[in-house]
């Protein structure tokens, strides 16, 4: 069992290294791609069959992540530090308060002065 178990690793860990190295190839990935799920689900690996089917859904968004070496890191951030504002809100009042709030924490805010 033991001997089987490590032959399934030795292979997932291959199917990923394989797959890595797409990653340095700016041409024909598709045709790349497509010949290392050929490669992968030759391998009857149930799990590695599941990421592929993810893959085939989100094929064109890796590519294009691949092909102009963009990254969505920026906007997810932004988005985790929205979410901590809006789990910080739940207690405003108003979204006046919430809107300065959030104005404040993002380093938006500008102070003017005020005349009693």
């Amino acid at each position: 069992q033991m001997l089987s178990e490590n032959l399934l690793t030795a292979k997932a860990w291959q199917i990923r290294e394989n797959f890595k190295y797409l990653f340095s190839l700016k041409d024909c990935i598709a045709i790349n791609y497509e010949l290392w799920k050929n490669n992968a689900i030759s391998q009857s690996i149930t799990a590695v069959n599941e990421v592929i089917k993810t893959f085939d859904n989100h094929l064109q968004g890796i590519i294009n992540a691949i092909v102009t070496q963009t990254s969505s890191g920026k906007h997810e951030n932004m988005n985790g530090k929205i979410q901590s504002v809006i789990s910080k809100a739940r207690g405003f009042l108003n979204f006046e308060r919430f809107r300065i709030n959030t104005l404040f924490y993002f380093g938006n805010l500008k102070f003017s002065s005020q005349k009693n």
